[in-house]
């Protein structure tokens, strides 16, 4: 497993575009494969089955199902750890932390002051935001294994940001912004001493922070590109993102960087 969060991906625009259907199902079979114990394990098998139930993807004699033509794009090691799965019958138990108690911004609070408890508790937090009913499944779906796989984490963070600022109240732009604003600020100090205890972390973060920012900018001009005969309705589902890059604080950096 790496953490080095510039590791290319590919992009996708949307959950519903099967090329990102195939790509999570790989990566989550990747998961399954490297985890060190039986809950990772389970958690990567609850994730697993839920996807491919969201995506009906399962091995069929009719391969003109869309089901069934996903299934044939997986390599066969692959299908092995999913036919199983197809059929399981995981359930996810209730959790016993809740997202409403966590400080904002995550960045070196308590719940963020190492790399991987900062981005496992964004995203934890970011989740349930989610507006979009089949990215709130999904999402929440996958959500256990971030705490045993941080790749699995920075693959799918981007896009719950994404679906985050599709349909997000001010209140939830204004998290986005702060939690934004506190890595950049943290970025800009230059104390030896600190910056001795906390290169590695503040390095990782803003490495993260920039893929986000340059995942919501190509995901921005290609939706806005698609929708350009109906600018109206465009402008109206994508205003959260418009609303925190016209940000007074600077979060046009999101545009300045990728113009």
């Amino acid at each position: 497993m790496t953490n080095n969060p510039k590791e290319e991906t590919r992009f996708h625009v949307s959950i519903d575009d099967d090329n990102f259907a195939v790509d999570l199902v790989n990566e989550l079979a990747r998961a399954f494969l490297a985890a060190s114990d039986t809950r990772g394990q389970a958690c990567s098998s609850y994730a697993i089955q839920e996807t491919l139930l969201l995506y009906g993807i399962k091995d069929t004699e009719d391969t003109s199902l869309p089901g069934g033509k996903l299934w044939n794009r997986f390599p066969e090691y692959v299908q092995e750890i999913l036919s199983p799965l197809v059929y399981s019958k995981y359930i996810k138990t209730a959790s016993t932390s809740s997202s409403a108690a966590i400080k904002r911004p995550i960045y070196r609070s308590r719940k963020g002051n190492t790399f991987n408890d900062w981005v496992y508790n964004w995203a934890s937090c970011m989740i349930p935001q989610v507006k979009d009913k089949k990215a709130h499944t999904l999402f929440e779906a996958c959500e256990r294994i971030f705490k045993y796989d941080l790749q699995m984490c920075l693959y799918l963070l981007p896009y719950i940001l994404h679906y985050v600022v599709l349909d997000c109240s001010e209140e939830t732009t204004r998290e986005v912004v702060d939690e934004v604003l506190a890595v950049l600020k943290h970025t800009e100090k230059s104390n030896g001493r600190e910056q001795h205890d906390s290169s590695d972390f503040r390095h990782l973060s803003t490495q993260t922070l920039y893929s986000i920012l340059d995942h919501l900018a190509k995901w921005s001009r290609l939706r806005l590109a698609s929708q350009s005969q109906q600018r109206h309705t465009a402008g109206k589902k994508s205003k959260g993102l418009l609303c925190m890059c016209n940000s007074p604080d600077g979060f046009s950096i999101n545009l300045s960087m990728n113009a």
